[in-house]
């Protein structure tokens, strides 16, 4: 076979990939490896590569091989560099540079759309002008394939990518999974180098945290929270970033601010992003507003509305679990029970109100005193309950000896006037006084009221 017929094979090859797949880089790399494994006199090549023009005038290196070796990282030529090889004609260009050969192939419309360029280490003077002329005519089918259909092939995974991230936010309900899922998906779904959320305060203003995800890391949340960055309050492109800067908001209330930018790799955004992102921040600020009140209302039903610990029925469900884990694994658990001593004076003499926040003080101790892994509740008037897994009675009978020192502290609890308040606790520890919830609050409930009969103010542990 000639190398004028060779060359034409391999470039019509090379095209019909470009025609018959996906218009991707992935394609055309895999067709310019055919080329550098059958184009004549391959043992003199030392590099091959595909430049195609992007969308800012510049040329970006689709296709690097050297030495058989394929390199993904791109290289970039201005249109001046460009230029002053190819000048402003349509002809194949061989040059002699730095002791190399060069033969720069460029493809065309009615204008430059990219070129290929072959070194060598010799000048190749068997690759004849006719020869070069039919690969230049075969291969340029597929370029410009590809540079046709390439930027909609993006848009419609930009979309989709869209679709997805929509149905992926508009489905949860928990306002964690959204922010971390929004954040992921801005760098492994849109494509983005990194993506940044900003939550703001009640009045939007300030930054309370920030999320951000960067590609080849997970999301994370940074400890500090920088300054709110001044793009203003309007979605916007930021040229110099390569980036879209969208605000948050629902029903007027501005909640947070995401950036997603290009920042490593300075590739422009996909078209239309900055519409497409508005449109997601939408979603995500009602799916936000939704989620936030789905957990005000779990809270309402889970929490006590005075004090803030666990809800009777949601302390039974939590302590119930709990001590059912530990005691298949025969690790004790105590259940700690707290009366306020002479509460019923205090709402007597102060009034209800002055009651109330005692019960909150009384609360804001425990929450301060208790290990991790404990459990705490409010299971009526002044009476409550904290269960501590993995506690014997000696850890048990400490730990409420803890609460009684911070009762008493200056910090504690007191009444109007500063008069210091006391409580007495009961201790009961499973399995030995119980193994469920209610069994140990029996044998608890018994062991506070030794603890009032000896004098208040101190801790008893249930007696069997």
């Amino acid at each position: 076979m000639s190398v004028e017929r060779t060359l034409a094979t391999i470039g019509y090859r090379i095209s019909a990939l470009l025609l018959d797949e996906d218009a991707s880089d992935e394609t055309i790399r895999r067709a310019f490896q055919i080329m550098w494994t059958e184009f004549p006199y391959a043992g003199l090549i030392q590099q091959v590569s595909c430049f195609i023009r992007d969308v800012d005038s510049m040329y970006r290196s689709v296709v690097d091989i050297q030495n058989g070796q394929l390199y993904l990282e791109s290289n970039y030529m201005s249109e001046d560099q460009v230029a002053s090889v190819l000048g402003n004609n349509k002809d194949i260009v061989r040059r002699h540079r730095n002791g190399r050969y060069e033969l720069w192939i460029p493809a065309t419309s009615d204008k430059l759309l990219g070129f290929v360029t072959i070194t060598a280490q010799s000048a190749l003077p068997e690759l004849t002008w006719s020869a070069l002329v039919a690969f230049q005519q075969a291969i340029s089918l597929g370029i410009r394939h590809y540079v046709a259909y390439r930027p909609l092939k993006e848009r419609l995974s930009f979309l989709q990518s869209l679709t997805d991230l929509s149905r992926l936010i508009t489905v949860s309900d928990n306002t964690e999974a959204i922010l971390f899922n929004l954040v992921r998906a801005g760098v492994s779904l849109l494509g983005f180098d990194r993506a940044t959320l900003f939550l703001l305060n009640a009045d939007g203003t300030s930054i309370e945290r920030t999320i951000c995800a960067a590609v080849g890391s997970a999301p994370v949340e940074l400890r500090e929270a920088p300054t709110l960055p001044l793009f203003g309050d309007e979605p916007m492109e930021i040229p110099n970033l390569e980036a879209v800067w969208v605000p948050i908001t629902a029903h007027g209330q501005r909640l947070a601010a995401l950036l997603l930018d290009n920042v490593y790799s300075l590739d422009k955004p996909p078209q239309d992003a900055l519409q497409a992102v508005i449109e997601l921040g939408t979603q995500v600020g009602l799916a936000l507003q939704k989620s936030q009140l789905i957990e005000t209302l779990n809270e309402k039903a889970t929490k006590d509305d005075l004090t803030g610990l666990h809800r009777v029925d949601y302390f039974y469900e939590c302590a119930n679990a709990q001590l059912t884990r530990h005691t298949a694994l025969g690790i004790p658990c105590s259940l700690v029970m707290l009366d306020i001593d002479s509460f019923k004076e205090i709402n007597d003499s102060y009034g209800h109100p002055a009651g109330d926040a005692v019960l909150v003080q009384t609360a804001d101790v425990i929450r301060r005193t208790i290990p991790t892994g404990a459990i705490a509740g409010r299971i009526g008037g002044d009476e409550f309950v904290i269960l501590v897994p993995g506690a014997s009675a000696t850890v048990g009978q400490a730990f409420g000896n803890a609460v009684l020192q911070a009762f008493a502290s200056p910090s504690g609890v007191s009444v109007p006037g500063g008069r210091p308040l006391t409580a007495s606790i009961g201790v009961a520890v499973s399995p030995d006084d119980g193994v469920s919830v209610s069994e140990l609050i029996q044998a608890a409930d018994k062991a506070m009221y030794q603890s009032k009969r000896a004098g208040k103010a101190r801790v008893s542990v249930a007696t069997r």
